[in-house]
């Protein structure tokens, strides 16, 4: 999932069959408590970052 401080929620140009959702924005979502992915990502090198991103997602973009 690719965080946006501003929206709760997106879908991604570079992944337009999967929505992004600002888990801040989950009443029952506790930072703290819960476990998640943190996943870099390369915005200087888009077209690489994203190639790389969708093999680690098990995407077809």
């Amino acid at each position: 999932m690719i965080l946006d401080p501003f929206f709760s929620f997106s879908n991604p140009r570079a992944a337009p069959n999967m929505y992004s959702v600002n888990v801040r924005c989950l009443d029952d979502f506790d930072l703290e408590t819960e476990s998640y992915k943190v996943v870099q990502f390369d915005g200087r090198n888009w077209e690489e970052a994203i190639e790389v991103l969708n093999e680690q997602l098990g995407s077809n973009n």
